[in-house]
């Protein structure tokens, strides 16, 4: 296997090359294609405001700069993280970031004074049973609520919610969602903790079926 570091520009799936940036052309037999993902928070209302307030621990350090400095300063109240939709680029990192801010209240003795809630689109924490099977009793044992079902639709920072495309409302005193994210090039969850930060994950496709494409 052959590995190199270079940016495509352009794929000729009729003459099947490949041109890179660097200029040079690449002839293949099966050409696979794996875009990528990038935020978008402006796809939920009302996230985008309290996403650039807030951070997110997700996507960059200035971003998980801001969530930190607002977990610093929190003293009580709410806080709600969770994937806002069925997909996600990495569906542990939300179950990681409520298990990692509920070990930084326990060890600064402000447990106690919280109340953690974690919702997911899936019937259960984690879509995969296996690993359900092993995250629901530490979530049970951490006294981390769970919301099932929920698919983040709109974030409401005036009155601290999120509510779902079921009809569902959440307390939002401090959010951190799995951010809004969209597909390269074509195809289309935040953070917070001590007021709010929000996410949705949605993925969307358009293009026509071609031969040895993936």
């Amino acid at each position: 296997m052959q590995f190199e570091r270079c940016a495509v520009t352009r794929i000729d799936l009729h003459a099947r090359r490949v041109r890179t940036e660097d200029g040079r052309e690449r002839t293949y037999d099966t050409v696979m294609l794996a875009t990528g993902i990038r935020t978008d928070p402006a796809r939920v209302p009302g996230l985008a405001a309290a996403n650039a307030e807030f951070g997110d621990y997700h996507s960059t350090v200035p971003q998980a700069m801001k969530i930190w400095q607002h977990l610093k300063h929190f003293r009580g109240g709410t806080i709600v993280i969770g994937q806002a939709g069925p997909i996600c680029k990495c569906p542990p990192s939300p179950l990681v970031g409520i298990f990692l801010t509920e070990e930084l209240l326990r060890r600064r003795g402000l447990r106690h004074k919280a109340r953690l809630v974690y919702f997911t689109p899936y019937p259960r924490a984690y879509p995969a049973e296996p690993m359900n099977e092993i995250v629901e009793p530490i979530l049970r044992e951490r006294g981390i609520e769970v919301c099932t079902f929920f698919d983040l639709e709109q974030v409401d920072p005036a009155n601290r919610t999120l509510h779902s495309l079921e009809a569902q409302r959440a307390p939002a005193g401090q959010g951190d969602c799995a951010r809004s994210w969209r597909a390269r090039p074509r195809n289309s969850m935040g953070g917070r903790t001590a007021r709010s930060t929000w996410a949705t994950a949605r993925v969307r496709s358009s293009s026509a079926p071609t031969p040895r494409r993936w």
